[in-house]
């Protein structure tokens, strides 16, 4: 459904995190990137995208990462700290982001909201998309429903989003000419979460 949420949060580390391997992507607390890897996902003269403020730009990187052919890889001897302004809670369900979603700040939730829905403009395949089409309607679905009935001032927040678009097309034009993967690859790494 294109849901972001970090690999064990809130849970309890009893060793299942053990194993190294690849991964969709890496957080945008403490990763270590390739300068080469940088240089390559280099979209308009931008590596962060400059239209995002806090929130997914770490999604972004590495979504256009795994477009361009770079892994991203998990490394449980690799140890960061990072105090989370979020807080740690549970995200494993609709439910428990509804509950949740109060501890945030409409600044956060409007550059989350914002950022997401440019990150799938900008990175998403048409033929994914078409694939995972009914859990994506049913999350935008839910969060739409959310949204007027709990936070209206989204509603803004969608405005923006549509006023960014032409822009984010044209990093996507972009970032389509220069990707090395093709959608099932893409449907393989999305698997991996």
């Amino acid at each position: 459904d294109r849901r972001v949420v970090d690999r064990g949060q809130s849970q309890e580390d009893e060793g299942q995190f053990d194993k190294e391997e690849q991964v969709f992507g890496i957080t945008g607390a403490a990763p270590l990137y390739r300068v080469e890897a940088l240089d390559d996902i280099r979209v308009l003269n931008e590596v962060f995208d400059q239209d995002f403020f806090m929130y997914k730009e770490d999604v972004d990187i590495s979504w256009r990462m795994n477009l361009m052919g770079w892994r991203c890889w998990y490394l449980p001897s690799a140890v960061g700290y990072h105090a989370r302004g979020t807080g740690i809670y549970k995200r494993d369900s609709y439910k428990e982001v509804a509950r949740e979603r109060r501890n945030l700040s409409k600044f956060q939730k409007h550059h989350s909201f914002r950022n997401q829905h440019w990150m799938q403009m900008k990175n998403d395949l048409a033929a994914n998309v078409l694939h995972d089409a009914p859990r994506i309607i049913w999350k935008e679905v839910l969060l739409t429903g959310y949204m007027f009935l709990r936070e209206p001032f989204l509603i803004k927040s969608s405005w923006q989003t549509l006023k960014g678009t032409p822009r984010m097309l044209k990093k996507r034009r972009a970032i389509m000419r220069a990707r090395r993967f093709d959608a099932s690859q893409m449907r393989e790494i999305i698997e991996l979460g």
